[in-house]
C-alpha cells in the first residue's frame, strides 16, 4: 500500500516527473528464489523498457534478483528485505534498502531478555544464512551478560533434520530466529508439550504481520490451539518509533500526514489491498519516492547539454536525450 500512496503523490505533483508518469508492474515472487528469477526475466523481455526493479519482500526472493539486475544497469530497491549479507556491495551492486539490517534483530531480542532478567533461553532458528548471523550475535551478547543459551537449527526443506525436539522441559522462553510459516508447524508440538503461558512465552520480529499463527496446510493442531501458544507472546521491534514526526521531507510530508494519507488509502481500497497491512507501508513509500527523486534528478541532468550529448551519442540518436529514451544499455544516464 506505500507503494501506490507514494505513486498517486508523485504523478500528480507538478514539480516531480513534470509530463511523465510512472507505472509499476505486480509480479508474485512467492518468497522463492526461482519464482523470483523468472519474475524479473518476464519484465526484462517485455517490450517496454523498466527502469528499477522494487522488492523483493522477503531475503530469499530478494537476494537472486538483486545479484543479476545490475547487469541491465537497473537499481532495486527493498523496503522489506534486511538480510545482512544484502550489504555485500561486491555481489549487489546497484541494490538498495529502506530497511536496516535484520542484524539489529539481535540486539533488539538481547534488550528485551536483559529487561526481564531471563537467565535460559533457546533459540529456534531457520538454517538460512541472514537468520545465522542474526543468532550468533544474540548469543555473544547474551553469554556475555551470563545467559545458558540453547541454539535449535532447522533446514528450511526438512525442518525436523537432526532433532528429536526443540522443546524441553526446562527452558521457558524460546526466540523465534526464521519465518512465521516455519512457527506455524513448531507452535504444534509446543501445544502438545503444554507450553503455554504462564510456563513458556515466545518471543518473535515484529515484522510478523497480523494473526501470523493462522493458517498453513497440514498442520497437526487448529488455528485457536496456536493462538492458545502464542498469548502473552512477545513481537520485538528493531527500531523505536519516532516520537516528533512533524519534521516535513522533501515529499512535502511528515510522518502525521503519511499516516492520514496511508489509512485514507487503505480504507478505500479493501477490495484491492486485502484486510491487513505491515509495519513496512512507510518504507515502501520512501522507496518509490527515492526513486522518484532519483529520476527527476536525472531529468534534470539532462538539461546540461553536455551531459545530454554523451547520452545521445551512447544511443546513437540524433536529438535531445530524455527519460523515455533510457534503455538497458543506457550506462551514461542509470550510473
Amino acid at each position: 500500500p506505500g507503494i501506490l500512496v507514494a505513486l498517486d503523490e508523485i504523478n500528480s505533483n507538478p514539480y516531480v516527473l513534470p509530463g511523465y508518469t510512472l507505472h509499476y508492474t505486480l509480479n508474485d515472487n512467492e518468497c522463492e528464489r526461482y519464482v523470483s528469477h523468472r519474475a524479473l526475466f518476464k519484465q526484462l523481455r517485455d517490450d517496454r523498457t523498466k527502469i528499477a526493479a522494487v522488492g523483493s519482500g522477503c531475503t530469499l526472493a530478494t537476494e537472486p534478483a538483486a545479484e543479476i539486475s545490475h547487469f541491465w544497469n537497473i537499481p532495486q530497491i527493498s523496503c522489506h528485505a534486511s538480510s545482512p549479507t544484502l550489504r555485500n556491495r561486491e555481489r549487489f551492486r546497484r541494490y538498495f534498502q529502506t530497511i536496516g539490517s535484520e542484524e539489529n534483530q539481535g540486539y533488539a531480542d538481547f534488550g528485551v531478555i536483559k529487561f526481564y532478567g531471563w537467565k535460559k533461553i533457546t533459540i529456534l532458528q531457520l538454517d538460512i544464512d541472514s537468520f545465522e548471523i542474526v543468532t550468533n550475535e544474540l548469543s555473544r551478547l547474551l553469554r556475555k551478560q551470563g545467559v545458558h543459551v540453547s541454539i535449535k537449527t532447522f533446514e528450511q526443506e526438512d525442518r525436523s533434520a537432526g532433532l528429536d525436539s526443540p522443546f524441553d522441559n526446562d527452558t521457558r522462553i524460546y526466540a523465534f530466529i526464521m519465518y512465521s510459516e516455519f512457527a506455524r508447524e513448531l507452535l504444534c508440538e509446543a501445544y502438545e508439550k503444554n507450553l503455554m503461558y504462564p510456563h513458556s512465552t515466545f518471543l518473535h520480529p515484529a515484522w510478523w504481520v497480523g494473526e501470523w499463527w493462522k493458517g498453513g496446510e497440514n498442520l497437526a493442531c487448529s488455528d485457536e490451539e496456536r493462538e492458545r501458544v502464542v498469548e502473552n507472546s512477545i513481537a520485538v521491534l528493531l527500531y523505536e518509533y519516532i516520537e516528533d514526526d512533524s519534521a516535513v521531507a522533501e515529499t512535502g510530508t511528515n510522518g502525521t500526514t503519511f499516516g492520514e494519507n496511508f489509512n485514507e488509502y487503505f480504507e478505500g481500497n479493501e477490495a484491492v489491498l486485502g484486510n491487513e497491512t505491515n509495519d513496512f507501508g512507510q518504507n515502501c513509500y520512501d522507496g518509490m519516492w527515492i526513486l522518484a527523486l532519483a529520476l527527476n534528478k536525472t531529468m534534470n541532468d539532462l538539461n546540461d547539454p553536455e551531459f545530454n550529448a554523451n547520452a545521445s551519442a551512447e544511443a546513437s540518436i540524433n536529438r535531445t536525450f530524455g527519460l523515455e529514451d533510457i534503455t538497458y544499455e543506457s550506462e551514461v544516464v542509470l550510473k
